[in-house]
């Protein structure tokens, strides 16, 4: 039986009163083969490589951080040229930003972490940027800032972080 929601042209399944149950029909493969690329078309070592980072870059984890870049690694954001040199731009870039934090996101099938610094006037994140990765043998090579395309796919920060990173200011004026 399907019902309408109030709207013209808008309709819904009653579940109670319907026979038809999508679940007992439909059950999806949740597991990609290891082999095989992501259902995006992502490398599934880049996209694993970014993914650590960006857990790793919000934790401020610098060993672990270290563990992901290449030898020879570059940024350009940094004006860094290996693996200590980043480093020690990522931590620069901390002390000037202390609010600044990386998500997760898409652009089409390229996985790419969204830069957002917190603006605690108005309880929000700003977008900066995004940044978009090289990665070779299951290490990053290369990362740049880049503008966000509009066909962009991003995690937004969760606002409860804002009183995270405000305790941190805290301690660290403290």
């Amino acid at each position: 039986m399907t019902k309408t929601n109030g709207r013209s042209g808008d309709r819904w399944i009653d579940p109670e009163s319907d026979p038809v149950s999508v679940y007992e029909h439909y059950e999806p493969d949740l597991v990609a083969p290891e082999d095989e690329e992501t259902a995006t078309g992502a490398d599934p070592a880049a996209e694993s490589a970014l993914v650590e980072f960006v857990e790793r870059f919000n934790a401020r984890d610098v060993e672990g951080i270290e563990e992901l870049l290449a030898p020879d690694a570059e940024a350009d954001l940094l004006s860094a040229r290996g693996r200590e040199d980043l480093v020690e731009g990522l931590l620069e870039l901390w002390e000037r930003y202390p609010s600044l934090l990386l998500t997760r996101g898409e652009v089409g099938d390229e996985p790419v972490a969204a830069a957002w610094i917190a603006d605690t006037e108005r309880s929000d994140f700003d977008l900066l940027g995004i940044l978009r990765f090289e990665c070779a043998d299951g290490l990053i090579d290369r990362f740049e800032l880049t503008e966000t395309p509009a066909e962009a796919v991003l995690e937004r920060p969760d606002l409860t972080e804002l009183n995270e990173w405000e305790d941190w200011r805290i301690v660290d004026e403290g």
